[in-house]
């Protein structure tokens, strides 16, 4: 399948002649202005493709100055109309001489967009499908086939990856399974402090194995102020190294 180039295209006496691209027979293939068409040449009889819907053509200097004035304070599509071409030929011409919407024009209905305090047009007004929707709807009360039971045990993963046992107590309500433990022996936890696993191993929640402690002191188990003076030291230097390492790379 061939897209008729423009060099096939002559203006006849009674509108537009199309010479096969393959034959170069002159005036053999059929007209049809209201679509893209398939067509075969009367000659050669291959199949070839004539798109009539905007001819390609350059943009002339009256058309531009027409874009710089009616573009910013119009539709593109009033724009297209007017000048005998597509929209989208009409936003990248404009896109391209760096012409956009005035601000008064994008505060207006025309530009499409909602203008603010204006009420939505079906604010209100409820919608009812009609057939047989209804049927398929979930009743009151339903319960997805996989919900699961109270006591369910589920690994679930933090924002930092790392995975956390957790339990179901009722529809709905999940909490971490240590934290459930711990609780369950010793109440509420209190305001400002977390539970923790003495080992670090997550998957290991013996009540032996959990403690209590202020997020202050949990900050400083997991920061760079556990460790020494001299090795804070080595790690920051170490890391303003990666940092440089990093922007001559991404600037190279």
């Amino acid at each position: 399948m061939n897209f008729l180039q423009r060099k096939n295209i002559r203006e006849g006496e009674e509108g537009p002649e199309y010479d096969c691209i393959y034959c170069a027979a002159e005036n053999v293939l059929d007209d049809d202005p209201d679509q893209l068409i398939d067509t075969r040449c009367h000659s050669c009889a291959r199949l070839q493709t004539i798109n009539h819907s905007f001819p390609i053509r350059l943009w002339e200097e009256v058309e531009r100055k027409y874009l710089e004035k009616h573009f910013p304070h119009n539709r593109t599509a009033d724009c297209a109309f007017e000048l005998k071409r597509s929209s989208s030929a009409v936003q990248q011409q404009a896109n391209k001489m760096k012409i956009r919407k005035s601000a008064f024009f994008m505060r207006s209905k025309e530009s499409g967009k909602k203008i603010k305090g204006e009420k939505a047009w079906n604010k209100g007004i409820s919608y009812m499908p009609g057939g047989r929707c209804a049927e398929g709807w979930f009743k009151d009360g339903h319960i997805p086939y996989n919900t699961k039971e109270d006591g369910f045990i589920s690994v679930r993963l933090d924002k930092s990856g790392r995975p956390y046992p957790h339990i179901r107590l009722h529809l709905g309500v999940w909490k971490m399974l240590h934290v459930h433990i711990w609780e369950e022996n010793n109440g509420p936890t209190p305001e400002g402090m977390i539970i923790v696993f003495k080992d670090g191993d997550t998957f290991n929640p013996d009540l032996s194995n959990l403690e209590l402690i202020t997020r202050a002191e949990n900050m400083q188990r997991n920061t760079i102020h556990r460790f020494p003076a001299e090795l804070k030291e080595q790690i920051r230097l170490l890391a303003k190294l990666e940092r440089k390492i990093k922007s001559i790379s991404n600037a190279s």
